[in-house]
């Protein structure tokens, strides 16, 4: 049998060799690079509504304590970090947490400061929540704005610009929106115009001070704000109340869940947040009522949320998953469910 030439060439031979023995290795270790990174993102669960806020604006709310608060005072003062968070997360199913600014409360009306005092407190407490997620990857931020005051739109844009913030977070009841009345609707879609984009997500916390507040809100939402919302994705906190599970809550729920499974076109851009709804002290009827309107949503619309605090409240995301387990999800339903993923979380 004819040799072949390589063979009759021991330093030609020794090169085909380490050629065939590199790209070998190249193709091993990307095929299980590959791999590992598929599994990490089929693991990522995600807490989307948790709050910290700085020693400032901890100060601010402790003077309002036994007020219109119920708190304590030198908690609040001495502030939340991303420490907390990261420390809770070792042990935890959660591995990626979603902070949400309080800068909203800049604006309270309650704080009486000055427009300029607002705006400046506003920046330092968006940009405190910028600082804490930059310790680790597993932490994400969302900046906020008060959409009434002057200054949203310029906050917004800022904060769109530098790219760190992955959202906006809304928050109506502090904020004193009033959704029946037409100037507050009117400064709402001038700051929605000016934040939506594909890569932006918004969290709104709907629930207005209206004692009356309930289906006919999520009806203004649908026909006055979301129009202005054209590209970006939209997360209603506490599935459309403020906590815990009253009838008005309820009736708003089934509201959002009509009007989002009548209508595809913005079903794959609106989810519902569980935070701090199935509380301890939540009566269990009221809880049971709670799953059975849950299930009657795709669970690809629903987010895992627990409103945790640190130093404010001690419902932190373990915890709140046991809350959600003893109303009745059953375990398939809670792996779905902080496993919703949407495209900022990595």
């Amino acid at each position: 049998m004819k040799q072949l030439a390589v063979f009759k060439n021991p330093a030609l031979f020794m090169k085909l060799l380490f050629f065939v023995m590199a790209a070998s290795l190249i193709f091993v270790t990307t095929a299980c690079s590959q791999a590992e990174n598929k599994d990490t993102k089929a693991q990522l669960n995600t807490d989307y509504h948790v709050h910290i806020q700085s020693p400032e604006m901890g100060t601010i709310l402790a003077g309002y304590c036994g007020k219109m608060l119920e708190c304590d005072p030198e908690t609040l003062s001495r502030g939340s970090s991303a420490d907390d968070l990261l420390l809770h997360l070792k042990n935890s199913r959660i591995n990626r947490v979603v902070i949400m600014s309080t800068a909203y409360q800049a604006a309270m009306p309650e704080f009486n400061l000055s427009a300029n005092q607002q705006k400046q407190l506003t920046r330092r407490e968006n940009d405190y929540i910028a600082g804490q997620i930059s310790q680790s990857e597993k932490l994400l931020g969302f900046f906020s704005v008060n959409p009434l005051s002057s200054f949203a739109v310029e906050e917004s844009q800022y904060w769109i610009k530098r790219g760190e913030l992955s959202g906006l977070k809304l928050h109506f009841a502090n904020s004193a929106v009033d959704l029946h009345n037409p100037e507050h609707i009117e400064k709402i879609q001038e700051l929605l115009d000016a934040v939506d984009n594909d890569r932006m997500t918004i969290l709104i916390h709907l629930r207005t001070r209206n004692p009356d507040y309930g289906p006919s809100e999520a009806e203004i939402f649908f026909k006055n704000l979301m129009p202005h919302i054209k590209n970006a994705r939209v997360i209603i906190a506490h599935a459309g109340g403020w906590g815990g599970y009253d009838d008005a809550t309820h009736a708003t729920l089934q509201k959002f869940i009509e009007i989002i499974n009548n209508n595809r076109q913005i079903s794959d851009r609106i989810y519902l947040g569980v935070g701090a709804i199935i509380m301890p002290s939540l009566a269990d009827d009221r809880k049971t009522l709670f799953v059975k309107t849950f299930r009657t949503l795709n669970i690809k619309n629903w987010l895992f949320g627990s409103d945790w605090f640190p130093g404010s409240n001690e419902i932190g995301y373990d915890l709140y998953l046991a809350e959600l387990k003893k109303a009745g999800l059953t375990d398939a339903e809670i792996t779905e469910l902080i496993g919703n993923r949407l495209p900022f979380v990595q």
